[in-house]
């Protein structure tokens, strides 16, 4: 079980979140997805301490615990802002500890961005995106994205919805036993939606410079062979442009949320595989 605590962020103090292994020997930091909250991954920290390796996390802005209208994460310098206070706070908790920086879907975007931009990028020692946003498997037309771009200038927290449908997020058991769920929503604010988008289409397109080293850390990509939120095209295409230093894990007929199991499993799988990556990295393999 987490112990919750305040990350204190430009003014703002949000909802953090802090599964503690005994003895750890790495940690994790952790982004969470568009609707949702950092409390969802319960499950995938607690099966890490197993493993001696602490989580941390926290509601993004408009998201969980955290204040603001829901679905709006703010500006995207706020949001890379907010990813640069929960390194600093993780920095703070274990001094020289490995950190690994796990990013998923809406998470996995502002992960792969901050990797390059995010001012504390080189102090983790990898990156892990899983299912990241860098395409949408439902294309969006174009003239529904300049509809959106307009509308965030004038009510940047306009709320949308964010066509989330649960049935395409995971095993249905480990779904069930999350039905109402308060803190989950389906919401995506005109602002969030029009930066994200932006922001995969610079990653895909490699128009950012890498800042502070983050870039030349080991990069790790997961995805589903049967995401239909998040599309895997894209994900294999960035993970060939990125190099050597790259390297992409499939999982086959797995949906959108990788750590909440497949058809016939409960994640199991997914959760050792990412507890034996953090180690490797650690050097604890």
């Amino acid at each position: 079980m987490f112990k919750s605590f305040q990350l204190k962020s430009c003014g703002a103090g949000l909802l953090g979140y802090r599964w503690e292994a005994e003895n750890p020997v790495a940690a994790l930091c952790l982004l969470h997805g568009i609707g949702e909250h950092g409390g969802r991954f319960d499950r995938f920290a607690e099966s890490l301490k197993t493993h001696g390796i602490s989580t941390l996390s926290f509601d993004f802005r408009g998201h969980g615990g955290s204040a603001g209208k829901r679905g709006h994460t703010g500006g995207r310098k706020t949001v890379l802002r907010d990813a640069d206070s929960l390194i600093a706070y993780a920095r703070a908790a274990y001094g020289e500890l490995p950190l690994v920086f796990y990013g998923h879907s809406f998470g996995g975007n502002v992960l792969l961005e901050y990797r390059l931009r995010g001012r504390l990028s080189a102090v983790p020692a990898a990156y892990i995106a899983a299912s990241p946003w860098l395409a949408l498997c439902r294309r969006v037309p174009a003239w529904f994205y300049r509809f959106v771009k307009a509308l965030a200038k004038l009510r940047p927290d306009f709320a949308l919805s964010a066509g989330i449908n649960a049935a395409m997020l995971g095993n249905a058991q480990i779904l069930e036993s999350m039905r109402g769920d308060r803190l989950v929503h389906n919401k995506i604010s005109a602002l969030t939606a029009v930066e994200s988008q932006d922001a995969a289409n610079a990653l895909m397109n490699r128009q950012i410079a890498d800042r502070h080293g983050g870039g030349q850390k080991p990069l790790i990509l997961m995805h589903g062979t049967a995401d239909g939120i998040c599309s895997i095209e894209a994900t294999r295409a960035f993970a060939a442009a990125e190099g050597a230093h790259c390297a992409m894990i499939e999982w086959e007929n797995y949906l959108h949320e990788l750590h909440n199991g497949g058809p016939d499993d409960t994640g199991e799988a997914v959760q050792e595989k990412v507890a034996e990556l953090v180690l490797g990295f650690a050097g604890k393999d």
